[in-house]
């Protein structure tokens, strides 16, 4: 604690200079479009720092130019690392008070449990879009997901370490998730080397040969599900947020449709040393179209049906992901779109109101969140001790 705040009294005079020299080298893809209950309730994009892994909405892309690749993506393992890029100068990680992420267009902020953004870490090139951010687990690198805005080029996972400004792009992926451990990344729907040489060209049919891969990012040993072996839903899948466990040897997908979602459970072999497959266990019953793992389990944000029209927050237990799980509060007259369990407190982000948190089964307002508008909003994969 004395070192980082050490650190950033140190650096502060540099952080508003420091900013701009962290624009990332991403370009594009389409996105799926999302239904139209989710685009409303879309209103920024927020992770906690101090809580464990999420699960991320999932899209799809093409597209034609040629980006500027920082490293060559593949859906299998790579026989050498990354090639990584630095730009100076290097900043503090996280100003003190922060429990979460915002992201919103080309940046990443820090927030405070006040809803307040501290500081700014990222901000992605001009042109690009922050889809899904992450902490890793060293306390001092960042992942993020971008897209272009024009569609033309494809979508990148980006890792980049706010101490050194190094940046590398890890993949060609519509989204990610990390294991709290930060020792695996669950990359959704990767492009294939065709796709990826023609740019993510619309003219490239085949664009996916896996749905979901986990590899691990010390060995480069991954596990895949092939996209042929994915049960499609409306326009495909996944669809909605997919969740992967703190060990990494099981996965969560959903499917949503526009009348609520379903989730699907799979197992990974814990060694890498086989294909991703369907468990035989039972998933939640819950139409969750978010999903992330804090302190105490798995949180799940169900978003209900025209039938059955609130949203309740619910927690599993990481022992038993079957069942409805348990309810922490659920509501008619706020729609809850994000969960974010942090060492300040449970909090969730309704509309209307803004910031929650979560108390005795009541929600009690904290107010508005600070972001601009047409901002997008997602629950991302972070591990971050308490600050």
């Amino acid at each position: 604690m004395r070192e980082l705040e050490a650190q950033l009294r140190a650096y502060g005079s540099v952080l508003d200079a420091a900013e701009s020299d962290l624009n990332e080298v991403s370009e594009a893809t389409p996105r799926r479009v999302r239904r139209g209950t989710l685009v409303a309730l879309a209103a920024l994009v927020v992770v906690a720092i101090v809580a464990a892994v999420a699960g991320v909405v999932a899209t799809r892309s093409s597209s034609p130019r040629r980006p500027n690749i920082v490293s060559p993506a593949s859906t299998t393992a790579p026989t050498n690392p990354p090639k990584p890029t630095t730009t100076s100068p290097a900043i503090p990680v996280i100003p003190a008070g922060a429990v979460m992420l915002q992201s919103s267009g080309r940046k990443i902020f820090a927030v405070g449990a006040n809803g307040h953004a501290l500081d700014t870490l990222v901000t992605a090139f001009a042109g690009r879009e922050v889809t899904d951010s992450a902490f890793a687990a060293d306390h001092e690198t960042i992942w993020y997901a971008t897209q272009a805005e024009d569609n033309q080029s494809c979508p990148e996972v980006v890792k980049l370490n706010l101490l050194t400004n190094v940046r590398t792009v890890v993949a060609h992926a519509e989204d990610f998730t990390l294991s709290p451990d930060g020792r695996r990344v669950l990359l959704v729907w990767p492009k294939n080397d065709a796709a990826v040489n023609a740019n993510c060209a619309v003219t490239v049919q085949k664009q996916y040969d896996d749905a979901l891969v986990v590899r691990d990012l010390a060995t480069g040993a991954q596990s895949s599900l092939p996209a042929s072996e994915f049960p499609t839903a409306g326009t495909g899948g996944p669809s909605g947020p997919v969740w992967m466990s703190p060990a990494g040897d099981r996965l969560i997908t959903t499917q949503c449709v526009f009348d609520g979602c379903s989730t699907l459970l799979w197992t990974v072999p814990r060694n890498l040393d086989g294909p991703i497959q369907p468990s035989a266990a039972a998933g939640p019953a819950c139409g969750c179209s978010r999903l992330l793992t804090g302190q105490g389990g798995m949180y799940a944000i169900d978003e209900g049906t025209s039938a059955d029209p609130q949203t309740r927050l619910r927690r599993y237990d990481l022992t038993n992901l079957a069942g409805p799980g348990t309810v922490l509060v659920e509501s008619k007259s706020v729609r809850l779109s994000t969960v974010v369990p942090t060492s300040a407190g449970l909090f969730v982000l309704g509309s209307p109101g803004g910031l929650y948190r979560v108390d005795n089964g009541l929600l009690r307002l904290i107010g508005p969140i600070d972001a601009p508008p047409q901002t997008t909003t997602f629950p991302a994969p972070t591990t971050y001790s308490p600050i």
